[in-house]
């Protein structure tokens, strides 16, 4: 699971926070700092150690993880979909990148805009997965978020019935 920002000058990037203090040699939002302001920032240990390692490129991790891995997508609140969806489709990044969703409409917009990529959908109980089912977007193309706790059987056997997978989370 990766989140992907944007800098000021609108280069996609990996960064989890707002800030880049915490993670980087740097200070600021990163959304109010050109990428040239960036580029060449350090990478922080969660020990507070300085890298060797510089702030991803989305474009570089796209590349490295065909064949390698599965990328789930957590798009930043100011960064447009088109934007992050161009370019999983320049890199012909469809078959390996699961954009997670937060809502209905989030996920029929992406749908509408790619409807190669794959989505992580919200079914954290019965009534977030029926939304789901009658949304309109093909069940092949969900990948059903229950949450971090575990859910009811049922909404298990619902959800696999329709030959969706199911993950959960592991936060807390």
């Amino acid at each position: 699971e990766m989140d992907v920002q944007t800098s000021k000058d609108g280069v996609l990037h990996l960064m989890h926070d707002n800030s880049i203090d915490r993670t980087t040699d740097g200070s600021g939002r990163g959304t109010d700092l050109l990428w040239e302001e960036m580029d060449n920032l350090k990478l922080i240990n969660d020990d507070g150690s300085l890298t060797e390692y510089e702030i991803p490129l989305f474009s570089e991790i796209l590349s490295w993880a065909k064949g390698k891995t599965i990328l789930f997508i957590d798009i930043k609140r100011e960064v447009p979909y088109e934007q992050v969806l161009d370019e999983i489709a320049e890199a012909g990044a469809e078959a390996y990148c699961v954009v997670i969703t937060y809502s209905i409409g989030a996920a029929k917009k992406i749908h509408r805009l790619n409807p190669d990529v794959l989505l992580s959908i919200s079914a954290r109980n019965q009534e977030e997965w029926e939304k789901f089912k009658e949304s309109g977007i093909p069940f092949r193309k969900m990948v059903a978020f229950t949450g971090t706790r575990r859910s009811d059987d049922s909404l298990f056997e619902d959800i696999h019935a329709k030959g969706v997978c199911a993950i959960m989370g592991t936060m807390g």
